[in-house]
């Protein structure tokens, strides 16, 4: 039988350079990694951490930019007043 070992989240915040451990757990979530507690601290599996925290890679701003873009054009309601807005709001609308 394989002994699992665990990594606790006081680990995983010197790796990832915090000190909360909120931003743990919302790193742990944005990587899919499932934690778990064990009396009052919390942990991850140490194989599903090391995979998640080598696969770490940045989101692109193309990638991020599609839902906001969807977003504006299901918000038909929004009309821009400036200058300034109408051509920000057609330039993201062109994409």
């Amino acid at each position: 039988m394989k002994k699992l070992t665990r990594t606790y989240f006081h680990t995983i915040a010197e790796d990832i350079k915090k000190k909360d451990i909120r931003t743990v757990k919302s790193w742990c979530e944005r990587h899919k990694l499932r934690y778990f507690k064990d009396g009052r601290d919390y942990y991850v599996l140490e194989e599903e951490y090391i995979e998640a925290f080598n696969n770490n890679e940045p989101v692109s701003f193309e990638q991020s930019g599609k839902g906001a873009e969807e977003s504006l054009k299901k918000n038909a309601a929004y009309v821009p007043q400036g200058k300034e807005s109408s051509k920000l709001m057609k330039s993201i609308l062109n994409l």
